[in-house]
């Protein structure tokens, strides 16, 4: 069973089509609610990444509260897999920091700053950090918009810093 599973599982998030995303994890759950019981608590990573692919998608939308709504649901609805609350807690914590101060930002390379330059320390104004990487296409597609946000508003105290994993390439 667990084989099937995986080659399933993460087929549409490597791809970041989203509303596939979805109906993905969405259908990973029926079919886990359909295994054996005896086979139920092996499929405790399949379950968990079925949920936090669901929660990203809320999050994705500024729905941090559904995401973690979703997450803490996920025990509940499998109640024979224990191991779901241990698992999602970490995915919980990440989403209950939204709208909290960050804490600084410390890199070993930093493209565009000095070495040795102090960490970012987010005190004044508006930062957004943006995740991305350099094979993703939506990503790369976001670059043009963040770069003119980036400049429209950098004088009235917005920082705009891409985290961009490069997988050596540049």
């Amino acid at each position: 069973y667990t084989t099937l599973f995986r080659s399933l599982q993460g087929y549409y998030s490597n791809f970041d089509i989203d509303d596939k995303l979805g109906a993905n994890a969405r259908t990973m759950l029926a079919l886990a609610k359909q295994l054996p019981t005896a086979v139920q608590p092996h499929a405790a990573r399949i379950v968990s990444e079925a949920y936090r692919n669901i929660a990203s998608l809320q999050a994705n939308e500024l729905h941090a509260d559904s995401a973690i709504a979703v997450l803490q649901a996920a025990p509940a609805a499998f109640p024979l897999i224990p191991a779901l609350k241990d698992n999602l807690a970490p995915d919980i914590a990440r989403y209950q920091m939204v709208g909290h101060k960050a804490s600084p930002v410390y890199a070993d390379y930093w493209l565009n700053r000095t070495s040795g330059s102090p960490p970012l320390a987010w005190t004044d104004g508006v930062s957004v950090l943006v995740f991305t990487a350099n094979w993703c296409h939506s990503c790369r597609d976001s670059y043009p918009t963040l770069t003119k946000l980036s400049a429209d508003h950098a004088s009235r105290g917005l920082h705009m810093v891409l985290a961009v994993a490069l997988d050596g390439q540049f």
